[in-house]
């Protein structure tokens, strides 16, 4: 079981007008539940947010190393073949589809963009890539500690 699916508070970004119900998602107008939610996936956006880490600056750049070129890596340069450095936060993106994975000294973010016709299994995928990537790689083998929050929202 992956660290993420002990976490609940799911949402969703898509297309069309939705409502909320019990961490299920209908459709507002015939009130019919959404069978195939890959026809109107958006994005996908994980986040993690932990105590306050200065010397984490310092580990940017190994950070990113690690994720971009481990030889597991489902986030290496195809999927993010740009990095921007911008005050205390660095950011692996791709401009053609516009996701990133955004790190500072409190957060790490995945804004993961869906493009259009993907993969079933593409939220699977994703969660699955930033479960072993991330979570258990990144926070444990940087002793990232004092995790206040993970957020998974389905977009």
């Amino acid at each position: 079981m992956s660290a993420l699916s002990n976490w609940s508070g799911l949402k969703l970004r898509v297309s069309g007008k939705f409502h909320w119900t019990n961490m299920t998602m209908e459709k507002t107008k015939n009130k019919n539940p959404l069978t195939d939610i890959s026809q109107n996936l958006n994005s996908i956006v994980i986040g993690i947010r932990f105590r306050p880490n200065f010397a984490m600056q310092d580990k940017y750049g190994t950070i990113l190393e690690n994720i971009l070129h481990d030889k597991k890596s489902y986030f290496n340069p195809n999927v993010f073949p740009k990095v921007r450095n911008e005050i205390d936060k660095r950011i692996l993106f791709n401009p053609e589809t516009n996701s990133y994975l955004s790190i500072d000294n409190e957060n790490i973010i995945l804004d993961f963009n869906v493009v259009e016709n993907p993969d079933k299994d593409i939220v699977e995928t994703i969660s699955k890539a930033f479960d072993d990537q991330i979570i258990h790689n990144i926070l444990k083998e940087y002793s990232i500690l004092g995790i206040n929050r993970i957020g998974y929202i389905k977009l």
